[in-house]
């Protein structure tokens, strides 16, 4: 059986005048580095999953937006996203559920089922699973703030 490869393309939006990658310490700092993605990373507009990968000092290494629209495909996501980080040199995630509408309930049962899937991904290959968080251009809701991750 022939393997597939992946090919991602991480874009990273520094703000101007930062000489260093931003280091990710809560999840505002992570929200702000995805938002500006958002802004002004030129993202497609189907685009509604975000990975932040960092490395080993919780610096940001970069972001990719994913398309995604059934939680069946959660796991195979969760799986090119693991995979990206491996060749990325990534120890750690963020991922962020994107609304361009007021979200559902923050315990979604969709995005808690995705969660779930990103867990067992991260776990399986050594990768540090931080945050959840869902978001719009505005506001953010974490799940390790609130207890739930």
């Amino acid at each position: 059986m022939e393997e597939k490869k992946t090919n991602v393309k991480f874009r990273i939006p520094y703000r101007q005048n930062a000489q260093l990658p931003p280091v990710i310490h809560h999840s505002q700092d992570a929200f702000n580095v995805i938002l500006d993605y958002r802004k002004n990373g030129n993202p497609g507009e189907a685009e509604n999953l975000f990975v932040l990968y960092l490395n080993h000092e919780d610096q940001s290494l970069g972001v990719c937006g994913y398309a995604f629209d059934a939680t069946s495909t959660a796991y195979a996501l969760a799986t090119v996203v693991a995979d990206s980080a491996d060749k990325a040199a990534a120890t750690g995630i963020i991922i962020a559920r994107y609304y361009s509408v007021k979200p559902p309930s923050p315990l979604h049962f969709e995005d808690a089922w995705i969660m779930k899937r990103f867990k067992e991904v991260s776990k399986k290959n050594n990768l540090t699973f931080f945050d959840f968080l869902i978001m719009t251009n505005e506001t953010y809701y974490s799940y390790r703030d609130a207890g739930i991750f």
